[in-house]
């Protein structure tokens, strides 16, 4: 049974939805005073192709960052549906071309022990019975991915970071 979720109409819907004037927005109102002054609401933006040419790193500048001299952002990932299906949280160094998790494809994996049993169990049809199959799913999975709200967030430290993932993922599973 697929799990409920939320659906936002748009990405542009979404962004305007949480940079509404009124702080109790769809996602962010039951958040406390301290976790919405964190947010940069003036700087979240959207991208519809998950790739680092789509990112506004200038988005960031004169953000608070950490004691690593990273900065922080919560995304809200949608699907080919425009429902909510992933809230993450990542860090970037502004200097380099690597702005986080966010531009990864996700992996399909069985882990390291049951890769190992599942070489021994297929032993010459591995390849045909394990690896195709989970590189086939691998790739339709990153294929659903639609695009993503950026929140980037003004976080001394990561624990900050990762208590306003949770705090703006909580209503949503």
């Amino acid at each position: 049974m697929a799990s409920p979720v939320k659906s936002i109409g748009s990405l542009a819907q979404l962004l305007a939805r949480l940079q509404g004037k009124d702080l109790a927005t769809w996602l962010l109102a039951d958040l406390p005073p301290a976790s919405q002054a964190i947010i940069a609401y003036d700087r979240m933006f959207a991208i519809n192709d998950l790739t680092p040419d789509a990112f506004r790193v200038t988005d960031f500048a004169n953000l608070t960052k950490d004691q690593d001299g990273l900065n922080h952002y919560v995304w809200i990932e949608t699907g080919q549906a425009n429902e909510v299906i992933v809230v993450g949280r990542t860090k970037f160094n502004p200097t380099e071309p690597d702005y986080g998790d966010l531009f990864q494809d996700y992996a399909v994996d069985l882990g390291k022990s049951a890769d190992a049993i599942a070489q021994v169990v297929f032993g010459d049809n591995y390849q045909a019975k394990v690896t195709a199959p989970l590189t086939e799913l691998a790739k339709q999975i990153n294929q659903y991915v639609k695009g993503a709200v950026i929140i980037p967030l003004n976080a001394p430290t990561p624990a900050l970071a990762i208590t306003k993932q949770l705090q703006i993922w909580s209503p949503i599973a």
